[in-house]
């Protein structure tokens, strides 16, 4: 142990975290089999239900991972309001910098061919902002960079970072796959940065949450304005 938390050494943290992080939302995937009997009446076009279920499996998971691992208080694993106005301000210096990047990858994208209903845009907006974000940001930075700090101080954020983006990458379609590296490494950097210098989840939260929600913005633009 080590200020309270389990550590393996160096490198077995490294390998023991990485392992961990990218295994805990293939864990949580075991609840889609079980409500997909009832997720056809709720999310009929499977637009938002089920991510969002899985996205607070994952971070049931990790809250649990986080009190089994360590006796640190909530505080420290990220769950303040430490530095707000910082937060508020790098987020939106984010939002400033990132949307174009963001756009040039949505062009990339196909066009959506399936319609979708004021709600189902409504739950699949709150889904982005308010439940990926911020569940992600859980698991990859409070989580991952507070565990590999004890022996990574001062690269736990590029760790965690690079963690980050082999979570993220899909390599289909061909086409996009090496933006979304570049952008999944770039983006998860930023991130780390901003919990690095507050201390909070509340600045990369909040970012993650707009550049899932202003991706999914443009791609809902471009199919209602093609």
């Amino acid at each position: 142990m080590s200020n309270g938390t389990l550590t393996l050494g160096r490198v077995g943290d490294l390998i023991f975290v990485a392992a961990l992080v990218l295994a805990i939302p293939w864990i949580a995937a075991i609840v889609v089999p079980l409500l997909e009997p009832i997720a056809p009446r709720i999310d009929p076009h499977d637009y938002w239900f089920l991510p969002t279920a899985q996205q607070l499996a994952s971070l049931v998971l990790t809250l649990a991972a986080m009190r089994v691992l360590s006796t640190r208080t909530w505080s420290e694993w990220g769950f303040n309001l430490q530095r707000a106005g910082l937060g508020l301000l790098l987020a939106l210096g984010f939002a400033i910098v990132t949307t174009p990047a963001l756009y040039l990858l949505m062009e990339q994208q196909a066009t959506p061919t399936t319609s979708i209903s004021t709600a189902e845009i409504v739950a699949v907006l709150v889904t982005h902002f308010l439940v990926i974000g911020f569940t992600q940001e859980v698991l990859f930075r409070g989580f991952a960079m507070t565990m590999l700090g004890v022996h990574w101080p001062v690269a736990a954020g590029v760790w965690a970072t690079v963690i980050f983006t082999l979570a993220h990458v899909k390599f289909a379609p061909t086409n996009s796959w090496l933006s979304q590296f570049s952008l999944a490494f770039v983006f998860g950097l930023l991130y780390a940065i901003m919990f690095h210098r507050t201390k909070s989840l509340l600045g990369p939260a909040l970012a993650h949450g707009y550049s899932n929600t202003i991706y999914v913005i443009m791609l809902l633009l471009k199919h209602a304005f093609p």
